[in-house]
């Protein structure tokens, strides 16, 4: 079996302040294919979820592997559908398609902002470790139609701000996280529904 690596960089200040889960250390070798990237479509007609995972074979030579998807709700919940994907990955990146289908996806409103967790299992055909990762995602539909904005086919009023934060420590991004989200809770607060944020 092959061994490969996981590319080591030091992260961007935006991506270390939101834990975006990036490798910070020395790079560890890894069995098998790793999954760098993982894209969702949903669509909320449909309730299906298109999803395409970018796979690395960082070895020189051919890996049989088998790719599972998964969805289930975001914060908890059994797994609604699962998709299962045998493909051949020659060295370097392949992009490995998948469809998933949540029946009566419960859609992503401003007061119910209900979300989705896809994962993505990849590992070398009868091999017993696995690289996974997951992303979150939601069902919506938002749209300008009728001289006003529709968010699930209903009428909402933007009702927002342009923020320019400006933090004691670290100018830009604030030294705690409990810092942006009481921002978000007050924001919230004041009725705003949209909020731009200049970094």
């Amino acid at each position: 079996m092959a061994r490969s690596a996981l590319v080591s960089r030091t992260p961007s200040m935006m991506e270390a302040w939101f834990n975006s889960s990036l490798m910070t250390r020395s790079p560890s070798p890894r069995i098998g294919p790793s999954t760098p990237a993982l894209a969702v479509k949903p669509d909320w007609k449909t309730g299906q979820l298109r999803v395409e995972a970018t796979l690395r074979n960082a070895s020189s030579r051919s890996l049989t592997a088998r790719v599972r998807f998964a969805v289930a709700p975001a914060v908890h919940g059994e797994t609604i559908d699962v998709a299962v994907v045998d493909r051949e990955l020659p060295p370097g990146d392949t992009v490995v398609p998948g469809r998933l289908l949540v029946a009566q996806p419960r859609l992503w409103t401003l007061e119910d902002p209900f979300l989705y967790r896809v994962t993505s299992q990849v590992a070398v055909v009868d091999s017993p470790s696995f690289d996974e990762r997951s992303t979150r995602c939601g069902f919506r539909d938002f749209r300008f139609a009728n001289d006003a904005f529709r968010l699930n086919g209903r009428r909402i009023y933007l009702q927002g701000a342009l923020i320019l934060p400006h933090y004691p420590v670290g100018f830009r991004l604030p030294p705690r996280e409990d810092y942006l989200r009481r921002d978000l809770l007050a924001w919230k607060a004041m009725g705003l529904n949209t909020c731009r944020v200049i970094w």
